[in-house]
């Protein structure tokens, strides 16, 4: 466990990471930079020079002042640090919105303790706003100076502004359904925000925000900044939320059990069952996945990161270009890298890793379940 004077030090060199980062990625926003799509991906996923060249300047910093420490990032992956501490990054969170122009995307940066998350900074460099979650509290440090973040005593749903960045994020039947019915009962809703909204829940002026299809980096760095103001972050279960998938932030006890009462009917860690069962075999390569099926019901869809696919009542082959990485389907699935592997498929159920996904750390007891494109 980190001691005060400790606290203290790595809060302030965050700052400097997020100095850093700034420097690289300011520039770059609304210039008319060049836009890539990440390599293996089926839907639109963005990143730019300013995504790769902002993680750099801030590994760099850190490699150079503690080199004991790990570090994992979107953009370069994983370091094995040997001293236990883990910073958690994604230099912008919202690529979406800084190639659109939009001033909600933010740098996330993260310390993990080995055990959670203890320091978290969100900073969104073009407006001067920096969001700081520490032991002891959460503040906003902005053009109007430093002030003390507090979540706002909402309790009820009806009652609740809500927020989310897309509620395209939602593609298993049960997600939607369960957003749907809080969208329903809630005051308000907006939606676009990226990381700004997790900031805005902890400032007092939104109440829940409810995302899925998170990863470490897309959620760690929040997770201080909320809890220090007073508010809740777990997964749709209950559980931890650092690994990411499905997670709900809200801004007291009460609203999060109110919200917990719906989205646990979707939860990942307790699926649906259903009666309507598939058997498939599957052949995963290095970059593509081969799926024969013989389908026993109605239009059943394999969506994932990577790939799109679907199954009909008809028997029959398809043929996915994809990595075998993180594979969200509507059903479990085990692939080895060389070779075939029987699969057995139950609608609305849990999420899986392929054992060719990469490997990532995985932080204290949480599983993890899903990606979240920035």
């Amino acid at each position: 466990m980190l001691d005060p004077r400790q606290i203290d030090e790595l809060a302030s060199f965050a700052l400097e990471l997020a100095d850093a980062a700034a420097a690289v990625t300011l520039p770059h926003f609304r210039s008319g930079l060049q836009v890539d799509h990440k390599e293996g991906k089926h839907a639109f996923d963005p990143v730019t020079a300013a995504d790769r060249d902002g993680e750099a300047a801030i590994r760099k910093l850190i490699g150079e002042r503690y080199p004991d420490h790990g570090i994992l990032g979107e953009e370069h992956g994983h370091e094995r640090g040997t001293g236990g501490l883990t910073w958690v990054l994604d230099p912008i969170d919202g690529t979406r919105s800084f190639i659109s122009g939009v001033p909600l995307w933010g740098t996330l940066i993260a310390l993990n303790d080995g055990t959670r998350p203890v320091i978290g900074l969100m900073d969104q460099p073009y407006i001067g706003e920096r969001f700081v979650g520490r032991p002891g509290g959460s503040e906003l440090i902005g053009p109007m100076g430093t002030v003390p973040l507090k979540t706002s005593g909402c309790t009820t749903l009806e009652t609740a502004l809500l927020g989310n960045t897309d509620p395209g994020m939602f593609t298993a039947e049960g997600e939607k359904a369960a957003f749907r019915e809080i969208s329903s009962k809630v005051k308000l809703r907006r939606f676009g925000g990226d990381c700004y909204f997790y900031c805005l829940l902890a400032a007092g002026t939104l109440d829940l925000v409810v995302e899925s299809a998170l990863e470490p980096y897309d959620i760690q760095a929040l997770i201080p900044l909320i809890e220090n103001a007073g508010g809740v972050v777990t997964r749709w279960d209950g559980g931890d939320a650092q690994n990411g998938g499905q997670v709900v932030a809200a801004a007291t006890p009460e609203l999060h059990e109110a919200a917990l009462k719906i989205l646990r009917q979707a939860a990942n860690g307790s699926p649906r069952k259903s009666s309507n069962a598939f058997q498939k075999t599957a052949r995963a390569g290095s970059r593509s996945i081969r799926i024969s099926w013989r389908a026993s019901g109605t239009m059943t869809s394999v969506p994932s990161r990577r790939c799109d696919a679907a199954c009909s009542r008809e028997e029959g082959e398809i043929s996915a270009s994809c990595e075998a990485r993180a594979i969200r389907t509507g059903a479990s699935i085990s692939a080895r890298k060389e070779g075939a592997a029987d699969i057995s498929i139950e609608r609305n159920a849990a999420w899986s890793q392929p054992t060719v996904a990469e490997p990532r750390p995985s932080f204290g007891s949480a599983r993890t379940s899903a990606c979240r494109s920035a």
